[in-house]
């Protein structure tokens, strides 16, 4: 950084890289302006040179306790759920017709935040919200989170009042009259109750209308085809058995369908012992009020599959068409489900999967009080759920979903998708609307891709903790249905602890108010800020981990915090958790602020050698001096009911950092960031000098460069000689872009540049 030798300044001219001495750095020149040398260019004079933003919330909760007890309200900067150690970034109580309102700090590169209410019984649930300003409003009373279903019931469907009498001149079919007939075109044929058939029928391919009635039982015993305008009807006992594996196919043409009609009553495969597979095929369409057990079922184009019965399928449910539609208003198992195409399903009550449900790019569509289940779901391509109020979606194990997959909520109430294990593509999983996302596994959004966004009021829970009630019904729609394990409520009162998760790392330059060699690495030291609340409204104490990590120069240079929302009478005393300061440059009164100022300065230390128990340049060079940090915890009170949390927990606009270099007490060099105010004891006659432009915005020179920065992480700060720009390759992005671009330089080192 900084030397006085004329050899030494000529060589710096040619040579960044020789720029400074270390032997001799920081012996304190005031005529001495160090060459521009690999100093940044083109910063626009509008670039305030923070890394971290202010944002006012305002979380109103859902109250189902009407005010008697408080809810508790966390900011994260990443799912909780999910990210164990999620920081947090503030917290508060709320409850009914008392929302939490707060300012916290957020770093600029964070585009997302969660924020989880916490209720009396001990329900949790999280919302995430996308940041796109400096306002955000959270509302969990925007829809119920609490709704206990109706009762479920099996529900009707289009079909479920739909008949077919056999009519009186029905032509009877018999085993006594013939081991075969020819099903004709316009007529009608019946096997009656009673009467069991186990002879071949035939039917015409014309597209006339011709029916088959089966009151009693057709033994099939061979492929059987349902052409075109073939339709036939099993009555309520009726029966289609087989007495061999065989294929049921339902064809036929836009014009002229065939479809098989299972009444309320009759039953395919009553047995459950053939291995019997539908073939619904052109336009070809099943209709089930009654029983049907199979093995597969395939659709191909513009066929449909209706069910108000029960229909079991112990092998697989297949679509091979986009055309294809499914719509379950009973109970429908199988075993396994694979799509080729983009069906339709439309469930209506229960359907369940018992081990692999491969739904590529289907549209599912969930009725209220209606559950869809699996083992496992793979889905892809489009993929997507649409829920209605009191609808469940399930996978047991595991699911899959690629890129442009939706869940979605449609209802006036909750529904709830849980899955124990959830991954998706880049680019991936969008769940929206009045859902509830039960899963503590699932892939983690990163800074360049989403894998799964969730956008409010869509919430997320943990797996096994929902928080909405639907009940169960194992013998009707809702299957397990969602039932919350509740607590007996218990209230969560002041003083209250927020300890927030981010540490801020404070990087100074100590020769302004000219340029220095920009290595930022004079004073580096993180600070970890917490409070207590005493009130809604107002905070007791606050509390520091002050760390101090290097000194890179000779110089004797001091610290401290000037709390520029709270003036120094409402401060009622300081401790510090081992001795720190020693009056040598700021004096104290006995609340321990610094005396004859109007505003709270804490100090830090008065001496960073001392305080380090160490000399020269330290823990800057990687072969040179190298003493561990010292820690130094601060403890701040504040007179009753004169601190709110904004005052002091927006770092951005609150916590004033500065450092003093030349040892003064009063009319001294004090070094702040750039937009910060001095303190009253500064010496005035500095600004405007050397490179200074404070004029125009304090601390900041007439390039718009800089002498300080705080980073919103434990940040490594480059090597001594080292410019900043050299030691993170993103950085001058970052700077000439005026913030834009590579918010998150700081997380990208070059190697070997850092210490």
């Amino acid at each position: 950084m900084k030397t006085t030798t004329k050899k030494v300044m000529a060589l710096a001219i040619f040579s960044s890289t020789l720029l400074f001495s270390g032997c001799q750095k920081d012996l304190y020149d005031p005529e001495y302006v160090a060459s521009k040398n690999g100093l940044i260019t083109g910063v626009p004079s509008t670039f305030n040179w923070s890394t971290i933003s202010s944002v006012n919330l305002t979380v109103n909760v859902d109250d189902q306790f009407l005010g008697q007890y408080n809810y508790v309200v966390e900011v994260f900067d990443q799912n909780p759920i999910i990210v164990s150690n999620a920081k947090l970034l503030t917290k508060g109580l709320a409850k009914q017709g008392q929302a939490f309102v707060a300012t916290f700090t957020i770093p600029q590169a964070l585009k997302t935040v969660y924020i989880r209410q916490t209720a009396p019984d001990g329900l949790k649930v999280v919302r995430s919200y996308d940041l796109s300003g400096s306002t955000l409003v959270c509302d969990f009373r925007a829809t119920k989170t609490k709704s206990v279903a109706t009762k479920s019931v099996v529900k009707k469907s289009s079909i479920a009042d739909t008949t077919y009498p056999t009519p009186s001149n029905a032509i009877e079919i018999n085993s006594t009259s013939s081991k075969k007939y020819n099903i004709e075109a316009g007529k009608s044929y019946v096997i009656k109750k009673g009467a069991v058939y186990d002879g071949d029928i035939s039917f015409s391919w014309d597209d006339t209308k011709k029916f088959l009635y089966v009151e009693g039982e057709w033994k099939i015993s061979s492929d059987i085809q349902l052409g075109n305008g073939t339709i036939v009807i099993l009555q309520n006992e009726g029966k289609i058995t087989f007495s061999k594996n065989a294929k049921l196919s339902i064809q036929g043409s836009s014009d002229s369908p065939g479809s098989l009609w299972i009444m309320q009553g009759g039953t395919l495969n009553p047995s459950k012992t053939a291995n019997v597979n539908i073939y619904e095929t052109n336009y070809g369409s099943c209709n089930n009020l009654g029983a049907m057990y199979v093995n597969d079922i395939t659709l191909d184009s513009n066929t449909t599959l209706n069910n108000t019965g029960t229909i079991v399928a112990t092998g697989t449910l297949g679509a091979n068409n986009q055309e294809s539609t499914i719509t379950n208003d009973g109970k429908f198992t199988v075993e396994t489900i694979t799509f080729s195409s983009q069906p339709i399903i439309n469930n209506n009550c229960y359907f369940k999967v018992n081990k692999t449900a491969s739904l590529a790019g289907a549209t599912c569509n969930l009725g209220g009080n209606s559950y869809l289940g699996t083992t496992t779901m793979k889905c892809g391509t489009g993929t997507t759920f649409n829920m209605s109020a009191s609808s469940i979606l399930e996978a047991t194990e595991s699911a899959s979903f690629g890129s442009k997959d939706k869940i979605i909520g449609i209802g006036s109430d909750y529904a709830v998708a849980k899955f124990k294990k959830l991954t998706a593509g880049s680019g991936g999983l969008n769940i929206s609307g009045n859902l509830e996302f039960e899963c503590s596994d699932y892939t983690q959004n990163t800074d360049n891709d989403k894998y799964c966004t969730i956008v409010a009021p869509a919430q997320t829970v943990e797996y096994g903790s929902p928080t909405v009630a639907i009940a169960s019904d194992p013998n009707g729609c809702t299957g397990p249905g969602s039932t919350p394990k509740v607590d007996p409520p218990k209230d969560t009162k002041y003083p209250l602890d927020v300890n927030l998760g981010t540490t801020y790392t404070y990087a100074m330059e100590d020769l302004w108010p000219n340029y220095g060699d920009y290595d930022m690495n004079d004073i580096v030291l993180a600070i970890t800020p917490k409070y207590t609340l005493n009130s809604a409204a107002y905070v007791k104490s606050m509390t520091m981990d002050v760390d101090l990590k290097a000194v890179g120069a000779t110089k004797s240079l001091a610290a401290a915090i000037q709390l520029d929302n709270v003036a120094k009478e409402n401060v009622t005393g300081i401790t510090y958790s081992v001795q720190s300061t020693d009056g040598s440059v700021f004096e104290v009164g006995s609340n321990m602020v610094e005396v004859d100022q109007a505003k709270a300065v804490i100090p830090l230390f008065d001496d960073a050698h001392g305080f380090l128990r160490s000399s020269g340049i330290t823990n800057t060079i990687k072969s040179g001096s190298s003493v561990p940090n010292k820690t130094v915890t601060i403890t701040i009170t504040f007179a009753d009911n004169t601190v709110t949390s904004a005052n002091i927990s927006d770092i951005q606009n609150a916590l004033n950092f500065f450092i003093v270099t030349d040892k003064k007490k009063t009319t001294r060099t004090e070094i702040h960031l750039r937009g910060f105010k001095a303190t009253d004891h500064v010496n005035k006659s500095l600004f405007g000098t050397g490179v200074d432009n404070s004029s125009k915005k304090s601390y900041s020179s007439i390039d718009n460069l800089v002498w300080g920065m705080v980073i919103p992480t434990d940040f490594n700060y480059p090597t001594e000689n080292t410019n900043i720009q050299n030691a993170y390759p993103n950085f001058r992005s970052w700077a000439i872009s005026d913030g834009q671009n590579n918010q998150d330089w700081y997380i990208t080192p070059a190697s070997g540049l850092t210490y």
